[in-house]
């Protein structure tokens, strides 16, 4: 049975009716006409599924089984690029050390907060995202972020220089043939004591699953880094770091093989 259900918004264009089709067609999913239907509707007359929405204007959006609506959104990236800018410290920056020209792999990508912060660095970024849902609407999200002038533009610089892949991020590391600088795993928190509203939409749709020790060894070798973030002492087990990077009083922390 198909996890998701697709419709639009209210009063769709044909365009946007087409691509709704066209998706559910890709991703097996059920295509649900909207006409005067209210989301909760639609949602709880196919089993609370989540519901994909087209929208061409505003983007695309979902609608979660806990009627919330999730979109893609530059999030805390734009205080933390803008505070790398003066010289403020960020304690990603500080565990990866991004420089121009670097190769990072982000096996979590979820919404490209972290990968934003660290392609703002002249980077080049490949986010992988198992989810395929979770991954259209953040690729999505970033291809119109570079167009859209309501973004400052160095979150439209930064989000040109990501590129993402709908794959889970065990299978590609162990078949790629690729190397990178760095590889950056940042798995959803399991029991997160602060609880973030921008993120409650994610939590529910997003996969969790955490790096194990093969895996953190062949993403060594595949690259000269490894970078985990996790919530500070509260994160399942993990082989001995090469060292600890965490901020006095932050809920976050950095694991880091080298």
């Amino acid at each position: 049975m198909e996890k998701w259900v697709i419709t639009t918004k209210t009063k769709p264009e044909d365009q946007e009716v087409q691509k709704a089709i066209e998706i559910s067609k890709k991703f097996s999913a059920k295509y649900v006409e909207r006409r005067e239907k209210t989301l909760k509707k639609i949602s709880r007359e196919n089993e609370k599924k989540p519901l994909l929405i087209i929208d061409e204007t505003k983007g695309l959006k979902s609608y979660t089984p806990n009627e919330r609506i999730w979109s893609w959104h530059p999030g805390m990236s734009k205080i933390r690029i803008g505070s790398l800018r003066n010289n403020l410290p960020d304690h990603l920056y500080r565990s990866v050390k991004p420089k121009r020209g670097m190769k990072i792999l982000d096996a979590n990508l979820g919404m490209a907060h972290d990968a934003l912060v660290l392609a703002s660095c002249d980077t080049k970024i490949l986010g992988l995202e198992k989810d395929k849902f979770i991954h259209l609407i953040t690729s999505e999200g970033l291809k119109r972020s570079e167009k859209n002038k309501e973004y400052p533009k160095f979150i439209r610089k930064a989000a040109g220089n990501i590129k993402t892949k709908c794959i889970d991020n065990e299978e590609y590391i162990r078949n790629s043939k690729k190397n990178f600088d760095v590889v950056c795993f940042s798995p959803m928190f399991l029991k997160p004591k602060f609880k973030s509203d921008d993120m409650l939409p994610l939590r529910e749709l997003a996969l969790k699953n955490w790096p194990t020790k093969n895996l953190i060894k062949k993403s060594l070798q595949m690259s000269n880094k490894v970078v985990i973030k996790v919530e500070y002492k509260k994160h399942p087990p993990l082989p001995n770091p090469t060292k600890w990077s965490h901020g006095q009083g932050s809920r976050v922390a950095y694991a880091i093989y080298e």
